[in-house]
Parts: structure tokens; C-alpha cells; sequence
């Protein structure tokens, strides 16, 4: 029996530990939020004086009216003191109450703030001034110099404007349409790059566990680089400028993975991939959002290579179509044209009568023969025969090309 109640005794105590560290987990978990509130037109009924002052309300998400308040900044007529020997009791729900210990006809203050409706993280109150049968009025009695007590006139608590600003770049380029004519175009199987710059663009600074940067798109998942954060502060100062990141491999557009969002664009029509990033103050409805695009690269020959990598756009000679060499992007001379579409042998722009003979001079010639030039060699076989001259043939009175790539 004993046995039995040193077991029973111990699964309680287990039971309540688990039930404790649980709690600590979840509390330690909690995302906090920050909101920065300031006196708006608080008019004392003593010769018009005004009160100024913001505070800040740091809480829980989901828990907005249990935070806890500190003012950062308070100036109150007819005394010296200021936040940093007042004591202030904030209540957003209710009131703001400011006392100084001590005799109020001496050195005290003693005001009392009672709002008219809750603060929230986006909406103000006005300040009540007249009671009722629900609200007292807000008062004020201030000593120190000479002894001032009253009403107020006017006055309300009002969020400070938080304002943020994201700005997404698909490879260095803004590609904010699916047709602007820096939409990147980026083979299949290639490093797409996404640049997110976020800009606190409010009058509030805003600490790093409130803003959440994130893309529409499966599988990107941006990243904060913290060296963008200039003070080392975590905190996003009003003006301040800091970069997320992130990437992935650019898809097969014409044959999408479900989710992905493909929009008609490219100036042709062509699938273009879209993706969105959004940046958000949490606790908030403060957010804004970009949207950001790319597009594979045409292969118009259909050689693997796509065009804006093709030394010979409209030939094939990649590794789908190598020539007879079995090369791919063969390009003997360095000029940026391939040899296939390269008939140009003295580089002087044009193919005409002078590469003919240049062409005639190592015809019937093979790799290691005193005539041969692997320029002529047009199919890369290590061979100069009639091969090459139906190649040649075709290219004469071309101009070289078209290629990605020559100067």
C-alpha cells in the first residue's frame, strides 16, 4: 500500500513537471510584439498647455492588453520631471495613469488619461473629458511649480504610423511584370537568386521578431542577412534597409511542378514563372508585397543550349546536336561564332570572295596537314572535304552568326 502511494505520488509529481516545462516551453516560444503610441494634442485646461510624450507597448501576440508599457519620452507642463523618475501605470484598455511620489502642492503629479475606447496595435483613442456614468474625466494636478490642477481640453493616444516597404529582384533585376524587359531568362537547371530588401519606410522602429519576410511560390524560403542589419541591433530602424535572400534551381516552366504559379509573358507569350514575397509587421496589419518574375531562355535550335548562351543561335551545335567532331559550342577561332555558322575566315565581318579563297586553300586537307585550318574545318571532324564546303556554301555572303555571345 505504501509501495503504491509513493507511485501514485511520483506520477503526480511527474505529471506536474511535464505539465510546468511545458508551460516554460510555450511562454518562451511566445513571439513578442512591439507598438510605439504617442500624446496627440493633450491640451490642459491651464492656459492652453500641452503635454507630449510616447510610449511603447511590448506584448504577446495574441495577448495584446497584458503587455507591459514604458514611455520613452514625457514632457508635462509646470514640472521638471520627466520618464525617467515619473512612475506610469498603462492600461491599454482603460487608462494611463502618471504619478510622482510625494506631496502634489510640494513636487507631485498625479494624472490620470482615461480613454474613450482600447488602444490596439492600429487604432487610437480620445482622451475622455467629461464624466460619465461609466468614465471619469481625465484630470491632472502637477506641483512644484506653483500648484496646477484641471481638466483637459482635448487629446488622444494614437499609434505611431509603422509603414515597412518590400522590394523583391529576381537575379539583380526587378522583373516587377511578367513582359518588362528585365524579366530575367534563365535556363532550366540554372541558379535563380531572389533578393528581398526591406525598408522601414513608418516612424517607429521595429525589432526583428516583428517582421516576417516571406515568398508565395513552394519551396523558397527567404533568409535574413544579417550583415544588412547596420547597427547589429536587430532592430529596424525608421529608414533602415535590410536584405533577405533566397533561391533555387530554375524550373522546367513548360512542365511545371503542381503549385508553382506560371503566367503568360516574355514579350512571347512564353510561361513565365511569378513569384510574390510579402513582408509583414506580426501582431499587425501593416504589411506590403512585391511580385517578381523569370523565364527560361528560348534554345531556338534546339541543341540543349539555350540562346542567350548559343554561339550559334540558329544552328545547332550543342551537346543535343553536336557536330560531327562530336563538339558542342565549337569555336576555333574565339571570335563568339561558332564554327557552323562561322564562314567569316578573316574576321572581317562579312563572307564573301576572300573566305572562298581562304576556304580553297585548305580544302582536302586533314588535322596535321601543312594547309589545314581548323577554322575551315566547319563540322570539327579534323577533316577540310566536301562536307565543309556544303557548310560553307550555305554561310557564303552571311554575315557570322547570329550568336549570344560575339563582341
Amino acid at each position: 500500500m505504501k509501495q503504491t502511494f509513493v507511485t501514485s505520488m511520483n506520477r503526480v509529481v511527474r505529471a506536474a513537471l511535464i505539465l510546468w516545462l511545458t508551460a516554460m516551453v510555450s511562454v518562451g516560444s511566445a513571439q513578442e510584439a512591439t507598438v510605439s503610441y504617442t500624446l496627440d494634442n493633450v491640451i490642459l485646461d491651464d492656459n492652453n498647455a500641452q503635454m507630449t510624450g510616447i510610449f511603447s507597448w511590448t506584448y504577446v501576440i495574441g495577448d495584446f492588453e497584458n503587455g507591459i508599457g514604458q514611455f520613452n519620452s514625457l514632457d508635462i507642463p509646470f514640472t521638471s520631471h520627466d520618464q525617467t523618475d515619473l512612475n506610469a501605470t498603462i492600461a491599454v484598455l482603460e487608462s494611463i495613469e502618471i504619478t510622482f511620489p510625494g506631496s502634489v502642492h510640494d513636487d507631485g503629479v498625479d494624472i490620470t488619461l482615461v480613454l474613450l475606447q482600447p488602444l490596439t496595435p492600429t487604432t487610437s483613442s480620445l482622451i475622455n473629458l467629461v464624466a460619465t456614468e461609466t468614465l471619469n474625466e481625465s484630470k491632472y494636478e502637477i506641483g512644484g511649480n506653483g500648484f496646477h490642477t484641471g481638466l483637459f481640453l482635448s487629446g488622444s493616444i494614437s499609434p505611431i504610423n509603422s509603414a515597412i516597404d518590400i522590394e523583391k529582384l529576381t537575379n539583380g533585376n526587378q522583373a516587377d511584370a511578367a513582359d518588362d524587359p528585365d524579366v530575367p531568362h534563365i535556363a532550366q537547371g540554372m541558379t535563380v537568386s531572389w533578393t528581398y530588401e526591406i525598408t522601414n519606410t513608418g516612424e517607429s522602429a521595429i525589432s526583428e521578431s516583428e517582421i516576417a519576410v516571406s515568398d508565395n511560390q513552394p519551396g523558397v524560403v527567404p533568409v535574413m542577412d544579417t550583415g544588412s542589419d547596420a547597427g547589429g541591433d536587430m532592430i529596424l530602424s525608421p529608414g533602415e534597409i535590410w536584405t533577405y535572400t533566397a533561391s533555387a534551381l530554375a524550373l522546367d516552366l513548360e512542365n511545371p511542378p503542381a503549385g508553382v504559379i506560371i503566367v503568360p509573358g516574355c514579350n512571347d507569350n512564353r510561361n513565365t514563372y511569378q513569384n510574390i514575397g510579402t513582408v509583414e509587421v506580426v501582431g499587425t496589419t501593416v504589411f506590403d508585397e512585391d511580385m517578381s518574375h523569370y523565364c527560361n531562355s528560348m534554345d531556338s535550335d534546339n541543341d540543349g543550349i539555350p540562346d542567350n548562351q548559343d554561339n550559334c543561335i540558329l544552328v545547332p551545335n550543342g551537346p543535343l546536336a553536336p557536330d560531327a567532331g562530336g563538339n558542342s559550342q565549337l569555336d576555333t577561332d574565339g571570335d563568339g561564332y561558332g564554327n557552323l555558322c562561322d564562314g567569316d575566315l578573316n574576321n572581317d565581318g562579312s563572307t564573301n570572295t576572300l573566305d572562298l579563297n581562304l576556304y580553297k586553300q585548305a580544302h582536302r586537307t586533314s588535322l596535321g596537314d601543312a594547309n589545314y585550318d581548323v577554322d575551315a574545318d566547319f563540322n570539327g571532324d579534323g577533316q577540310i572535304n566536301t562536307l565543309d564546303l556544303n557548310i560553307y556554301k550555305g554561310l557564303h555572303r552571311l554575315p557570322p552568326g547570329p550568336s549570344c555571345c560575339a563582341p
